[in-house]
């Protein structure tokens, strides 16, 4: 288990303890989630621990013991991944025992959370999708890694792409689990290719996922296959100056986390109204922007 502490308050109240359950703690992605809590640790006057998973090897079975660690802990406000459907559940149990709990990057809208904050799925999802018909001119056999078929924000975003392709010249061919482990997907999309030598475009969801398609296809050669993909990490900026990588999707952890923690605490402080959906910003990058895109 992994137990990160917030940055030092600037006027610390012993009461007031918030605990992120994180998916993913050493991810990059996750990282900048957590500075962004740090952040707002520092300007409310709150501590918030972080706990959860330190890789995506088994984040999956992982998550529901770190979620019940954090009910057990009995926190003033929880704010979790909710991509994994058994947290659903214990949203409920934290519920019951008056603890809020805000959810981050996935939503579980049908239970008892108090408020979500991250992108907008849909028109994430909508927005790879057209960005794809874009680059193939609406003609493509499209092959599709996630995750985990059974995490349901990569499963909205994965519908709202295949309503962005429907009315073109596209068929989606294959889908696979990368576990957003880059030698998994990595693996993974060599399979693909191998099994399915028709696909000519990939859409990716998973930063890792994106980065194991595309060393996937610097090893095979095949880069003329057209790769979108999500998240900003480094490696895969690379890809995208290499032209492996056509196009990146990226959400805003860093708001996330900032605004997840600050979410809490006006809830505790009851002030005033909180929106049920805090929602963050989505960016495309591609060769054009990649040295502007933060600006």
């Amino acid at each position: 288990m992994v137990c990160t502490t917030g940055c030092a308050a600037q006027k610390p109240d012993p009461e007031r303890h918030f605990v992120f359950v994180c998916p993913i703690v050493e991810n990059p992605y996750w990282q900048q989630c957590i500075e962004g809590i740090e952040e707002a640790d520092a300007s409310l006057g709150v501590k918030t621990e972080v706990v959860g998973p330190i890789s995506a090897d088994d984040f999956m079975n992982e998550m529901p013991a770190y979620m019940q660690q954090a009910i057990d802990s009995d926190p003033d406000g929880i704010l979790v991944y909710a991509g994994v459907p058994e947290v659903a559940d214990l949203i409920e149990m934290a519920d019951e025992k008056g603890i809020p709990v805000v959810t981050v990057d996935a939503d579980a809208p049908d239970s008892a959370r108090a408020a979500y904050v991250g992108t907008d799925l849909y028109e994430m999802g909508f927005a790879c999708g057209a960005e794809l018909i874009s680059l193939t001119d609406g003609t493509a056999n499209i092959g599709y890694i996630c995750t985990a078929k059974s995490i349901e924000n990569e499963a909205f975003v994965y519908a709202a792409f295949k309503d962005a392709v429907y009315d073109y010249y596209t068929t989606i061919v294959a889908e696979a689990e990368g576990k957003n482990s880059i030698d998994q997907a990595k693996e993974c999309t060599k399979r693909l290719l191998a099994e399915h030598p028709e696909i000519d475009a990939l859409f990716i969801t998973g930063g890792d996922n994106t980065t194991g398609a595309a060393m996937a296809l610097e090893e095979l050669e095949k880069t003329d296959i057209v790769l979108v993909g999500l998240e900003d990490t480094e490696i895969n900026l690379d890809y995208l100056r290499k032209g492996i990588i056509d196009a990146l999707f990226v959400q805003d952890p860093y708001q996330m986390g900032y605004q997840g923690i600050r979410t809490l605490n006006k809830l505790i402080n009851a002030e005033g109204s909180v929106k049920g959906s805090v929602s963050t910003d989505t960016v495309k990058i591609t060769i054009d922007n990649i040295d502007t895109y933060k600006e």
